[in-house]
């Protein structure tokens, strides 16, 4: 978990920002492209990480 020192946008379904000193989770990933795999770092807020996490946390 992070804090936010600036406004971030969430990648979650709320469409909101997290505000300056919100919290959030980053997680990076993966995303198959023709050179391989690449990652991509997301943000989530943490209503949208309660909907998102079983999605990560499957290992």
């Amino acid at each position: 978990m992070h804090r936010a020192t600036r406004e971030l946008k969430c990648d979650g379904d709320c469409g909101f920002y997290i505000q300056p000193n919100g919290y959030y989770v980053e997680v990076n990933t993966p995303i198959e492209t023709k050179l391989g795999i690449t990652y991509i770092t997301k943000r989530y807020c943490l209503e949208c990480w309660k909907v998102y996490k079983h999605e990560y946390l499957r290992e």
